[in-house]
């Protein structure tokens, strides 16, 4: 069943004459006429709001221990359909962590090698080789909620990545604090590679602090926003809740009026940070610059890793650092140095590399 408290905590707060607004869909506009709500799981009102955290049969939502029970789901069968609405504009936001910028959760999961309740040690039970339970969803989006863009090649809703709420705590070997539900997990990752892999080991590595959920990018569809999701054409796959993705940092009220260029450099900070296989490492180049380079460093400032170097265009960059070296070999744990520099500018940032 959902939390209901977090979910009232999420609701438009006033500050003043400011909203603040839910990073969760909060409206049904339409849905099909078989989800009367006259069952458990046929409630379109199910998919509003925060994600479930609780699973009454095996404890909390997990990717071994999927979302489900009353009021929690809403299962789309071949024909049914929900279109639910935000309170702001999701947007194509070039800041979104891998370029996701919505996510989708359902109640996929992977197989464990065991039972799973409250009192099974997650640093314990291992997900199995090549398993993921999954019911595809197709996933729609519309600015004015009559003309759409189908994700009709995926990704879909109701597959990678399940929904894990929480943090394993390994101190006290119990489930910790809520992840959040607005970063999505890397979709580059391949979830087969979990296989054999701890619950505690997959979540500090390839999940915190994402919450899980699948990603979706709005690039593909031309819509710089977006207000409507549909859902619709499975066959008994289940819709949990959508949420907005929250931003790696912050942008200038000038660039929100005109985002075609920045306005100043930056050097954001990594994203995940701490990592384990990659990390994501976005700056903005307001100029042309003759001489741009991303470097890393190790804390003995000898030099790792040339990621970028040359002429800059204005714009908007990423760029991923697979934890390698310059030899193509995985460096050691610890914390590393990665500098911007070009002819007007030049920052620093520190992350951590776990192995």
């Amino acid at each position: 069943m959902k939390d209901f408290i977090f979910s009232l905590m999420v609701l438009c707060l006033v500050f003043g004459n400011q909203v603040l607004a839910s990073p969760y869909a909060s409206e049904v506009i339409e849905h099909s006429a078989d989800l009367d709500g006259s069952g458990p799981y046929n409630d379109p009102q199910n998919v509003l709001g925060q994600p479930a955290t609780i699973n009454g049969d095996c404890g909390c939502v997990s990717m071994v221990c999927a979302a489900w029970g009353y009021n929690t789901l809403t299962t789309i069968n071949d024909g049914s359909y929900i279109i639910v609405k935000f309170d702001h504009q999701v947007k194509d936001d070039l800041n979104n962590p891998f370029g996701v910028d919505f996510i989708v959760f359902g109640n996929a999961f992977h197989p464990a090698d065991g039972p799973v309740d409250w009192t099974t040690d997650m640093e314990v039970r291992k997900l199995l080789s090549g398993g993921l339970f999954a019911e595809p969803v197709l996933v729609a989006v519309s600015q004015n909620g009559t003309d759409w863009y189908e994700y009709s090649s995926g990704p879909y809703g109701d597959t990678k990545f399940p929904t894990n709420a929480k943090k394993w705590d390994r101190i006290n070997h119990q489930w910790g604090n809520l992840l959040d539900f607005t970063k999505p997990v890397d979709p580059s990752i391949d979830p087969a590679i979990y296989g054999g892999m701890s619950v505690a080991d997959v979540i500090d590595q390839y999940y915190a602090p994402s919450g899980g959920g699948t990603g979706f990018d709005l690039e593909p569809s031309g819509y710089d926003s977006i207000l409507y999701i549909k859902v619709y054409g499975s066959n008994g796959g289940e819709i949990d809740a959508f949420s907005d993705v929250s931003p790696d940092d912050t942008i200038s009220v000038e660039e929100l009026v005109d985002k075609s260029m920045p306005k100043q450099y930056s050097l954001s900070q990594n994203y995940p940070n701490p990592f384990n296989l990659r990390t994501t490492i976005s700056f903005r180049i307001p100029e042309n610059s003759l001489y741009t380079s991303l470097k890393i460093y190790n804390l003995q400032g000898q030099l790792v890793r040339i990621l970028e170097q040359g002429y800059k265009s204005p714009g908007y960059y990423k760029t991923v650092w697979d934890g390698k070296d310059s030899h193509n070999n995985p460096v050691v744990s610890g914390l590393y140095i990665y500098k911007l520099e070009t002819e007007h500018f030049s920052k620093t940032r520190k992350m951590l590399i776990l192995r």
